[in-house]
């Protein structure tokens, strides 16, 4: 009689731990995918002058490199869905130095996804999409080392292979944080100490601002506006 006490307990404990496991999960839901995110956050940002690639952070603000900030005093917004959001983005703010612009939309995004920014180093796995040469391509590649530009100013040095209108593109960890954000493109040696021998050659490298610019950059901008 005990034993079929303890058998009926047990039972009803797994039962409730299962649906209670189950009550979670319908009210987390599944993560957003890298496709998800692409597809309602990552932007293109088309002017007279050109074009780049931004990503939003939040229903009405995107983030992308300042020189493409600088190009224009208002741009057309195109999702990767296809859909076109013809209406003009006063610039909010830009930092030169981390080559980082923030935009502002008057209509917010309503399919946006809240992302994190997470942190970046060295030998890091990364993926970024942008719209190179006007058209969308997704990258894989890893944070090959710092680099410190003309300014002192922080950057990532990875593999990516980067085009007009890919600066200003998210660069995602694999857990879909946001790490870093496209700045320019470069050829890139790296030299030996001694005897100046090229030990590695990045043709095509490119330079990110990473994620301990984006988080500088945030906390200023939201203490300008006085939220946390």
């Amino acid at each position: 009689m005990r034993n079929s006490t303890k058998d009926a307990i047990g039972g009803i404990g797994l039962i409730v731990l299962v649906v209670g496991a189950f009550a979670l999960m319908l009210h987390d839901g599944p993560k957003p995918s890298s496709v998800d995110i692409y597809k309602a956050n990552v932007v293109k940002l088309s002017a007279m002058g050109g074009h780049g690639t931004g990503v939003y952070i939040s229903p009405t603000h995107i983030l992308t490199a300042c020189h493409v900030v600088n190009a224009a005093d208002a741009f057309v917004v195109t999702r990767l869905v296809g859909e076109v959001e013809a209406r003009a983005v006063p610039i909010d703010q830009c930092n030169v130095d981390f080559d980082i612009g923030l935009l502002k939309v008057a209509t917010p995004n309503e399919d946006f996804i809240p992302i994190e920014v997470g942190t970046s180093y060295l030998g890091q796995k990364v993926h970024s999409g942008g719209w190179g040469r006007g058209f969308f391509s997704f990258k894989q590649a890893f944070a090959s080392l710092l680099h410190s530009d003309d300014t002192g100013n922080l950057r990532w040095l990875t593999s990516f292979s980067v085009n007009p209108g890919d600066s200003g593109s998210p660069v995602f960890n694999d857990d879909n944080e946001l790490v870093g954000i496209l700045s320019a493109s470069r050829a890139y040696q790296s030299i030996a100490p001694y005897g100046g021998v090229v030990i590695d050659t990045f043709p095509n490298a490119s330079l990110t601002s990473p994620s301990q610019n984006i988080k500088t950059f945030l906390k200023k901008w939201r203490a300008s506006r006085g939220t946390s």
